[in-house]
């Protein structure tokens, strides 16, 4: 499960994706029924317990 923050504007990390990869995180979102920056968060969690 994605970390809350007090503060969730204080740290801004953007980069860039293709259409073809815009679309993929879109649909990923959409069906876990979250946006595409808790998708990301919990993706970060996921990979952090991999190793």
């Amino acid at each position: 499960m994605g970390r809350t923050s007090e503060d969730l504007v204080k740290h801004v990390i953007s980069f860039r994706v293709n259409d073809e990869e815009r679309v993929v995180l879109e649909d990923l979102s959409i069906a876990a029924g979250v946006s595409i920056s808790t998708l990301m968060r919990e993706s970060i969690d996921v990979l952090g317990s991999v190793s």
